[in-house]
This record gives C-alpha cells, structure tokens and sequence, in this order.
C-alpha cells in the first residue's frame, strides 16, 4: 500500500491558507500601550506599614546558642533577649530573620533561627546589648 504525498503549503501567504490565524494577535500588538521606562511601575504604590519599632536599647542580656537535638539533624540558633517584652519579640525576630537571611520562630521567651547564625547574631546583638553570652 502506497501513501500518498500530502499537498505542501506555501509559505508565502498563497491561497493554500484559508484563515490567518495570527491575524487578531498582530492587531492586538499594534494596539498594546507603550512600554515603560525600567524604573517606572504601572501599579500604586504600598501605604507605608505602621510596624512596631523593636526597643533594641532596652536589651540588657543575650544569650546566644546552638541546638541539634529534636530537629532531625538540623542546626539552629536559639537567642534569648532579655528583659525584652513579650510583645516585642515578633518584630525583633522578623527584623532578625530579614538582617540575616534566614527562617525562624518564636518558642516562649526565645528566638529560633535556622541555622548555625552565631557569629552574624553575635556581631549584630552586640551593637545595642551591653552582654552578649555565646554557649
């Protein structure tokens, strides 16, 4: 059984096409708005976010340390800021987590990092905490 070889279409836009498929879509880019400078957005801006300052100056002792244990292996950084107020560990543990790159939690009174972040928490803590303690 021979096959029959299928007709070629012409590429040059002949009358072998009966539709332009394309036709709607090139119209649609002739119609689209200009293209902004690079540093310009179409969106507006954010309101400004009313974020709780962190009393950095009211830290009178840190103590810095490293868990293993019940993680599965993984290493974090646990950061207990004393006397800072309850209310005050949630904005200094997102400032934490963005100074430094890195997820964390609160657990009670402390501050979990993932990670081993001594050093970087050390060199930021000691800034504004008169005692820094590194176990």
């Amino acid at each position: 059984m021979k096959r029959e070889k299928a007709a070629a279409i012409p590429v040059d836009g002949g009358t072998a096409l009966r539709s332009r498929p394309f036709a709607k879509l090139s119209a649609a880019v002739d119609a689209a708005p200009p293209a902004l400078p690079p540093n310009e957005s179409r969106l507006a801006p954010l309101p400004p976010v009313d974020a709780p300052a962190v009393p950095w100056g009211e830290i009178a002792r840190a103590t810095v340390h490293v868990e293993r244990q019940g993680r599965g292996g993984k290493t974090v950084t646990v950061a207990c800021l004393e006397p800072l107020p309850p209310e005050a560990l949630a904005p200094a543990l997102a400032a934490l987590q963005k100074l430094l790159g890195c997820g964390g939690a609160l657990d009670g009174g402390r501050l979990i990092l993932q990670g081993d972040q001594r050093r970087r928490l050390v060199d930021l803590l000691e800034k504004s905490a008169p005692r820094v303690r590194v176990r």
